[in-house]
């Protein structure tokens, strides 16, 4: 159970601004079905919303959210049609999500009931009997490490308890924003194997482009859910240009590509050891991320713009627990993320469970295949020995009838020649 503290209320404030802009972005897309873009940013905006829902431990709210970015998912890629039942569905299920966060605040959350309602809605809208509801009801809930969210208890604000919320809050992100680390460099070795001088953006390079801008988008996201403010003010400058490169650009070029390593680089420096990164890096690249997307450095007036570049050194230099100037609220909490960048300084290296026992598994596969190719080689090895033995004697005997061939045609040029003296 989670207490109602300040990272909380941030995270149903975040989660309330998107309601909105996924509500009329439906109504939009409604009209005009062309406009693709505008069904992308609905799943960008609900794809955040259950991965932040998820980090923070509401897994109703996560499922009700994932729910929709299935048939999301399956609208973009042509698997079912926009119609009218797709459309009440999503609106529906921005009115759960909203009332969600409601509940959350009033303390009367029932989010198994409002979870299976969602399922149940999709399911109806997808076509499917009501009776394997209750079969796609438990494998939602038996699958879930979170089963039992209930109304928050006041016993739960207990200090020590808090603290070992931030600290399980904070591992999770870097848990998941390492994921979305090696997805974005993935991508980046796509543009990057396919583009060296400037070029028109093909469909796959816009595709890569879209994935990494989802990946950068998720940690901006739970970084600010968690109040990291450091990590996602730099990945809102990267997402400023990859928005730009996916929505307005028609050319990519060798420069943009190193930009986003750099950019990239930075983030994933953030994220492993913020003591390290370095203030003049980072307004440099800065500056070439607003000038590559055609913006200004700071959006504002000149005069303004060199104030928040003061507070940028500034913030910059006091190290991993400030952005650009600016403090998290609770002194608590920074100490938590100091906590959580001396764990993550490059002294220790966070990995899933799951992901161990694969390597492991792994390297018994490659294990027992090296040792199967060795003996397969021993094999080989010995079949080339017996292979040139026998054409020793295929040689040999090829000698011996050669010389008895020679010798039988002489033996019956001199019978001829006898006879016909």
């Amino acid at each position: 159970m989670m207490p109602m503290d300040d990272t909380v209320k941030g995270f149903i404030e975040e989660v309330k601004s998107y309601i909105d802009p996924i509500r009329e972005g439906i109504h939009s897309f409604n009209e005009n079905n062309d406009r693709r873009d505008i069904l992308e940013e609905i799943h960008r905006l609900t794809h955040t919303i259950k991965g932040a829902s998820s980090l923070l431990d509401f897994m109703g709210l996560s499922h009700i959210a994932g729910e929709m970015e299935k048939s999301l998912d399956d609208v973009l890629s042509g698997e079912i049609i926009f119609s009218e039942s797709v459309v009440n569905a999503m609106l529906n299920t921005v009115g759960q999500i909203e009332n969600y966060c409601t509940k959350i605040e009033s303390g009367e959350l029932d989010d198994k009931l409002m979870v299976e309602e969602t399922v149940r809605m999709y399911r109806r809208m997808r076509g499917l009997p009501e009776d394997g509801d209750e079969e796609a009801f438990n494998t939602i809930w038996e699958s879930d490490p979170v089963q039992e969210m209930g109304t928050i208890s006041e016993a739960e604000e207990d200090s020590g308890e808090q603290v070992d919320f931030y600290n399980d809050l904070i591992e999770s992100f870097y848990v998941e924003a390492e994921e979305h680390m090696e997805n974005t460099a993935r991508f980046l070795n796509v543009l990057d194997a396919q583009v060296q001088d400037s070029t028109e953006i093909t469909p796959s390079q816009r595709d890569a482009i879209k994935q990494i801008r989802r990946s950068v988008h998720t940690v901006k996201g739970a970084a600010g859910m968690v109040k990291l403010n450091e990590i996602s003010g730099w990945a809102h400058e990267i997402e400023d240009l990859l928005d730009w490169l996916y929505e307005e650009a028609r050319e990519i070029d060798r420069p943009t590509v190193d930009l986003l390593y750099e950019a990239t680089d930075l983030l994933r420096l953030y994220l492993i050891n913020p003591q390290q990164v370095d203030s003049g890096t980072v307004n440099s690249v800065r500056l070439k991320l607003h000038e590559m997307s055609g913006k200004d450095l700071y959006g504002q007036t000149d005069g303004a713009g060199e104030e928040a570049s003061t507070a940028n050194d500034a913030g910059l230099k006091k190290g991993s627990t400030e952005i650009f100037g600016q403090a998290p609220e609770k002194v608590d909490l920074e100490e938590y993320v100091r906590t959580a960048a001396d764990l993550s300084s490059g002294k220790t290296l966070r990995v899933q469970l799951e992901r161990v026992d694969d390597l492991v598994n792994l390297a018994g596969e490659l294990s027992i295949a090296l040792s199967g190719c060795e003996q397969k080689m021993e094999l080989f090895t010995s079949s080339l020995s017996e292979l040139e033995l026998s054409r020793d004697r295929l040689r040999a005997i090829a000698r011996d009838l050669e010389t008895d061939y020679e010798v039988k045609a002489i033996q019956g040029l001199g019978s001829t020649l006898a006879s016909s003296i």
